[in-house]
């Protein structure tokens, strides 16, 4: 009966350590990711103390789970490697395709693929990065991805149309980089 009552509160104990340093490992992935994205803005893509900050998030989302963190923080690990290495930078890409393939969340679909179409552009992939502007653009709708802006430093709609419009006309389709020229500006605003 004492050897009972005594795991059992060992059991609680661990319980209750367990609930708190998931909590803990929450509230510190928010500060990391915060940390990430303001060292980013203030120092620049290629801050390293920005992707420690990343790094660590990652981890912690990771061993918790938490889809939306993972994909931010690796969100964030891109913008730096993609600075100084490519090949690290299109491997984080498509980490974040097959993350989000599972999900439903638009949003994350939507970044993404925004990725992907300036990794495969940038990397003078065109073809690749052109089906990504258009899933980009198919997938985009003003009113609810506005906010991305904010999140990811800017607007995921613009950047489709306009790296699909470069894109195409490097592919050799100068009539269809024209009318996707003029669109990223219709795309920022609200509609109406």
């Amino acid at each position: 009966m004492v050897r009972a009552q005594s795991a059992s509160a060992a059991l609680r104990i661990f319980v209750r350590r367990a609930i708190k340093d998931a909590q803990r490992d929450r509230q510190e992935i928010k500060l990391q990711l915060a940390k990430g994205v303001s060292l980013s803005n203030a120092n620049g893509f290629s801050s390293a103390e920005a992707a420690k900050a990343h790094a660590r998030a990652h981890e912690l989302s990771d061993k918790i789970g938490d889809i939306d963190s993972q994909f931010t923080a690796i969100w964030g690990l891109w913008t730096f490697r993609r600075t100084s290495d490519w090949n690290a930078a299109r491997q984080l890409s498509d980490r974040l395709l097959s993350l989000i393939e599972k999900g439903n969340n638009v949003g994350l679909r939507l970044e993404a693929h925004h990725m992907g179409w300036t990794t495969h552009f940038f990397c003078g992939e065109l073809a690749p990065a052109q089906e990504h502007c258009e899933k980009g653009r198919t997938l985009y709708e003003f009113e609810q991805h506005r906010t991305h802006a904010h999140i990811y430093g800017h607007d995921p709609g613009v950047c489709a149309r306009t790296l699909g419009a470069w894109s195409a006309w490097l592919l050799g389709y100068p009539d269809t980089c024209s009318a996707m020229a003029a669109a990223p500006v219709r795309a920022s605003a609200p509609p109406g």
